[in-house]
């Protein structure tokens, strides 16, 4: 899902779920206040209930930092693509090719500000090309892109590392992207090796 049905997944979707999760916390807190005067009626065994109310409790608070904690990311990667400017980045490594001129990397920031909401629901891309931007700052985005067939356009995925290693920073979609990388001479694959669609074996060249 791209746009804004991409922004209703991956936005409002896990905050409503964080309230209800909060929501029924907070009920059941309220309740084991109110039955607060018969704990000490219970019998022993009573204290191990306790326990593994304190354990549910903590686990709900864990599941609901951690969607807390992946829609902020999301909400971060799109601020940060929307505020990049091209005076901020030094280089750009797409593959095998770096890219050190304005002209060049102009065209790439243009496409990463317009870039749109997108949710992952079944894949639908192909291979991945890497792209790393390097900054005036000294700081570097890893970011892998691919292909998506169906919508005709290009998914980027940011994480924390090389090759979508470490943190997952979520995706983002731009329609125009891979023109922008056919014209830089870097165009995406359109094979998807990973679904048993690898790129056809070149024919050898003739002697």
């Amino acid at each position: 899902m791209r746009g804004f049905s991409g922004f209703l997944f991956e936005a409002v979707f896990p905050g409503l779920v964080a309230l209800l999760f909060a929501f029924g916390i907070f009920v059941a807190i309220r309740k084991s206040w109110r039955e607060r005067h018969e704990w000490a009626e219970r019998p022993p065994a009573g204290t191990r209930n306790v326990f593994k109310e304190i354990l549910s409790l903590l686990a709900f608070l864990l599941f609901i930092a951690v969607m807390i904690a992946g829609a902020c990311s999301r909400f971060q990667f799109h601020y940060e693509l929307w505020r990049l400017r091209t005076r901020d980045v030094q280089q750009i490594d797409i593959g095998t090719h770096r890219f050190s001129d304005a002209p060049s990397i102009q065209m790439v920031v243009q496409d990463l500000n317009s870039s749109e909401w997108y949710s992952v629901n079944h894949g639908g891309w192909g291979d991945e090309t890497s792209v790393v931007l390097t900054m005036r700052s000294g700081a570097q985005w890893y970011m892998q892109v691919g292909y998506h067939f169906t919508q005709l356009g290009a998914v980027i995925r940011r994480s924390g590392g090389r090759q979508g290693s470490g943190w997952n920073y979520g995706e983002v979609f731009s329609a125009t992207l891979p023109g922008t990388l056919e014209k830089l001479g870097m165009p995406l694959s359109h094979c998807d090796t990973a679904h048993g669609h690898p790129c056809a074996a070149q024919p050898p060249l003739p002697q």
